[in-house]
């Protein structure tokens, strides 16, 4: 059988079969993007005043607005509000006050298994946890805005059959960070990366959202699950791993390519913490940070934010009494916004230390060039704030003080 990824470019361009390097222009049924400067504004000029405002299916184009919530100058309320009115203008769906973009589309099933869908955001990745393609296109997502098309020379492929389960305090990021380090660009650059087999189907959604969201980090065009979890055996084109021997790792600063074990880095003393983001969100992170820090308290001084990634996330998570031991263990609980992510939240200063699940590590990222933030799952993150320095979470598991 054809992997499921050129099974699902076939369905979508009309044809029986479709290979790597074929170039096609491909329907969408999806059209995703959110208010930022000099993309969604260059974007509604060029509509406008190129191509005489014609916007084809605007019903099926979603505008999410994330970034800059809550804002904060005169400037991006000005944007924010031409951006709403623009929006509203063409037909396009405004969604405001609900959350992240990438996770809406899954969890309000505008992006169903098997559509191809575009956005000028890499991280629209994130809806082949579902068994979607999303595709990253910057300013390149014009012709999709414009014409309802995608065109698309297709990638090769590289098929990752997962075995087993994620061990308890082991979280999806830790796949991606060891897939990173083992195979990273070499492998991966330039492919789509399709994950298959009993462990992939087993895997938590918000696990599976993790490590499509940051496929940019192992060079790939984007990255899927194939939600019917078929298996293959391993050739050149495929390879496999085994969940049950995964153990938490990092990205040390400044690059998500520079992937550690935990152990290499443990004991490093931490000031701030991050749970939250596209790449770290879901309820299955407030859970993990709950199990953590429930009943316990963060040390003076260190500070951990806490944004769940949607609203019926964050809903969710008061119901079952996440949040409320989160609060009470000290941290900062933030309605669903991105801006945590690109420092204009918080602020990290000189000489300081954060861990994150954020989606990048550059310098500077959550202020001062000066800072370092190393990235890692949302159990790594509460365990390392817990003991001010970054700490193994498979502590507080069975075995550890957690049960």
């Amino acid at each position: 059988m054809e992997p499921y990824t050129y099974r699902i470019l076939a369905r979508a361009a009309g044809l029986p079969k479709v290979e790597a390097g074929e170039e096609h222009l491909f329907p969408v049924e999806r059209r995703l993007l959110y208010p930022w400067p000099a993309l969604s504004d260059w974007f509604a000029q060029v509509l406008e005043q190129e191509l005489g405002g014609r916007l084809p299916r605007p019903q099926e184009v979603y505008m999410t607005f994330d970034h800059m919530v809550p804002v904060k100058n005169a400037a991006q309320e000005k944007f924010i509000r031409e951006s709403r009115a623009w929006a509203s203008s063409k037909g396009i769906h405004v969604v405001e006050g609900e959350g992240i973009g990438h996770l809406l589309a899954i969890q309000e099933g505008w992006v169903k298994p098997g559509m191809v869908v575009p956005h000028f955001d890499t991280h629209v990745s994130s809806v082949g946890a579902i068994g979607a393609l999303g595709v990253g296109l910057l300013k390149e997502m014009i012709y999709p805005l414009a014409t309802g098309r995608l065109w698309l020379k297709i990638p090769p492929l590289l098929r990752i059959r997962l075995t087993g389960r994620l061990p308890q305090g082991v979280m999806g990021r830790d796949l991606l960070h060891t897939l990173i380090g083992k195979l990273g660009l070499e492998r991966c650059g330039g492919k789509i990366v399709e994950f298959g087999g009993e462990g992939a189907a087993a895997m938590a959604l918000d696990d599976r959202i993790t490590v499509c969201n940051l496929a940019n980090c192992l060079g790939a065009v984007s990255a899927l699950f194939d939600p019917e979890g078929a298996s293959w055996e391993e050739d050149g084109k495929s390879l496999s791993f085994s969940l049950e021997e995964l153990e938490p790792c990092l990205a040390a600063p400044p690059s998500t390519a520079d992937i550690r074990p935990l152990s290499q880095a443990a004991g490093l003393p931490v000031d701030l913490g991050l749970i939250g983001t596209c790449a770290g969100g879901g309820l299955g992170d407030m859970a993990a940070a709950a199990h953590i820090l429930a009943g316990k308290k963060l040390p003076a001084g260190k500070a951990l934010y806490v944004v769940p990634s949607t609203k019926r996330i964050y809903q969710e998570a008061i119901r079952l009494g996440y949040l409320q031991a989160l609060a009470e263990a000290g941290c900062f609980i933030s309605s669903p916004t991105c801006d945590f992510c690109y420092g204009a939240a918080a602020y990290l200063g000189e000489g300081r230390r954060a861990v994150s699940t954020q989606t990048l590590n550059v310098s500077g990222r959550l202020g001062s060039l000066a800072g370092e933030i190393w990235l890692g799952s949302a159990a790594v993150v509460a365990a390392s704030l817990l003991r001010g320095a970054i700490a193994d979470p498979r502590e507080f598991w069975e075995g550890g003080e957690g049960r």
